[in-house]
């Protein structure tokens, strides 16, 4: 850094500070009309320039060769030059940062400094939201979900930079599920009419469940599975009511749930009778299900409300959440059902959907009317280690075997550890939900489980061995060994030769490598090669064969 002082016309006009690098030519104009009424002052103080040194440059403005400065004193940990190194810390690769509603963030924008010292500014869709001259620039921002996917960008200016130093990233902000209810009828519901209520919910991430109650009672449900297509973080659940009548009267109310938060949302309607519409004064019976639960039972009501008020009840349908047919089951004259849940380790097995089935009499088209109501029931158990697993598995000596274990957990909280000899193996796992297969009460069904890939290195003799998974939850912990041997497929005989004494063949070779079981080899032979040949076997693990 450096002082200079231009005179103009026999007066001093002002004094100007320059910033510069080492060995860098420095370009000074001073404006005359007469080439002798211009004169510079170095730094130093002194006339250090005499008017010979000065070289017209074009008319009125001259130009200077000899002010090639290095006296320069640089105080602070700079460096001589424009900023650079720009970066934005605690990102993604991709330039995500990640946030959630409601919980401040710290976004901080560090540059390597230069002299003179950038200016760092924080901008949210074009707009700066903060400044500031250090080499870091904190903005803390306590986000909503209108900050989902918005851009921040942090600039570094400096006059030495012919462009500003920038970088963007993108918000990915979490927030639970916001709701919109609508009923899609306008005016008056008439009894003998229909509807459609629709909930609208909008979330990140998406909405995993939704559902529709009528006075606090579920009435209808969704659930996410892998085939489910999303509409970005939209999510709609329409639950249509086809004839409605006087019994439908009430509140109905949305809920959706995804990892953050539950949310609801609910609206009321009312069903009018018109006196110019002959309408039966009987209507077939509304049917919700409820449910009480203890650590003996699992109680479930069926309520209808019709008229007449005296109804049929039937069996009960145990279906999987797939709407798989598992069991009927008979209950009460009065729509109550028991279940045991006494027997220990089998708790998951009751899990899924119970329908129950009405009528009242009334008949459409001389048929009787058979309403229905379900309930899902969700076991708060330890994880299962489902069907699907076995308990040997094959690998290959110095090869890596993916051992791939799946656990049903309704609490979808469920830890999984790979243990030998009660040490926890420190092995490379992934996890991902899948659809795999249980057996409920005797049944192959469906369910959304959990798979668990372990990477297994089998580099020794010692690592065929047995292992122990450990499955564990906020209510307990279940466990589940396999025995992992050596497999692969056999390796071809070798030396193999046929000997022919008159009505008598001998077939000799050698066995390879067996794959680590017994073998069985085949014998094919032909006398006419246009035919398929004949087989003999199997022949145990020998060598010879006559």
């Amino acid at each position: 850094m450096y002082l200079l002082t231009g005179t103009k016309c026999d007066k001093i006009i002002q004094n100007t500070i320059f910033f510069v690098d080492n060995g860098a030519t420095v370009v000074l104009n001073c404006t005359c009309f007469r080439e002798n009424e211009s004169s510079w002052n170095g730094p130093d103080g002194l006339n250090a320039l005499s008017n010979d040194t000065l070289i017209p440059y074009s008319d009125g403005i001259q130009i200077s060769p000899n002010l090639n400065i290095s006296n320069i004193d640089i105080y602070g940990n700079y460096s001589i030059g424009p900023p650079t190194n720009l970066k934005i810390i605690n990102v993604t690769e991709k330039n995500i940062a990640y946030g959630k509603e409601g919980v401040q963030m710290n976004l901080t924008c560090t540059v390597n400094n230069g002299i003179p010292s950038a200016t760092l500014i924080w901008s949210k869709d074009g707009l700066a939201v903060s400044n500031g001259s250090r080499d870091s620039l904190l903005y803390q921002l306590t986000p909503t979900r209108f900050d989902h996917l918005q851009n921040m960008t942090c600039n570094a200016n400096s006059d030495l930079l012919t462009s500003p130093l920038s970088q963007t990233i993108y918000l990915d902000i979490l927030y639970r599920p916001y709701l919109t209810t609508t009923q899609q009828k306008d005016g008056l519901l008439i009894e003998g009419q229909s509807t459609v209520l629709c909930c609208h919910s909008n979330s990140n991430p998406p909405a995993h469940y939704m559902s529709w109650d009528k006075n606090y009672h579920e009435i209808y449900s969704w659930r996410q599975n892998n085939t489910t297509k999303l509409d970005g973080m939209n999510k709609d659940v329409c639950l249509p009511i086809y004839t409605v009548y006087r019994n439908h009267t009430g509140n109905y109310t949305c809920v959706a749930e995804n990892s953050i938060a539950k949310s609801n949302s609910s609206l009321s309607i009312n069903v009018y009778v018109s006196s110019h519409l002959q309408l039966p004064k009987d209507n077939p019976p509304d049917v919700i299900v409820t449910s009480t639960i203890s650590e003996q039972n699992i109680t479930l009501h069926c309520v209808a409300n019709g008229k007449p008020d005296n109804y049929t009840f039937y069996d009960w349908e145990h279906k999987s959440e797939f709407k798989e047919h598992i069991r009927c089951i008979h209950g009460t004259q009065k729509g109550q059902l028991v279940i045991d849940k006494s027997q220990k380790g089998k708790e998951n097995e009751n899990d899924g959907i119970y329908m129950c089935t009405v009528s009242n009499g009334i008949s459409y088209l001389e048929v009787k009317t058979k309403k229905k109501g379900q309930k899902v029931i969700k076991s708060h158990a330890p994880p299962v280690f489902v069907a699907y697993n076995k308990p040997v598995r094959n690998g290959q000596y110095g090869q890596k075997l993916k051992l791939k274990i799946h656990v049903y957990d309704r609490l979808y909280n469920c830890k999984v550890l790979i243990k030998m000899n009660d040490t926890t193996l420190k092995v490379k796992t992934k996890k991902e939900m899948i659809k795999t297969y249980d057996t409920f009460h005797g049944v192959n069904i469906t369910v959304w489980g959990q798979q668990f890939t372990f990477d297994l290195p089998l580099t020794s003799e010692n690592d065929f061995r047995n292992y122990t998974v450990e499955a564990c939850n906020d209510v307990g912990c279940n466990y589940f060994d396999v025995q992992v041997q050596s497999a692969y497929r056999p390796e071809g005989p070798t030396n193999i030769s046929v000997i022919a004494r008159r009505q008598r063949v001998t077939v000799l070779w050698y066995p390879s490598f067996n794959g680590g079981f017994d073998q069985d080899f085949f014998l094919e032979y032909t006398v006419d090669l246009r035919f398929k040949p004949r087989v003999i076997g199997p022949v145990n693990d020998t060598n010879e064969k006559k």
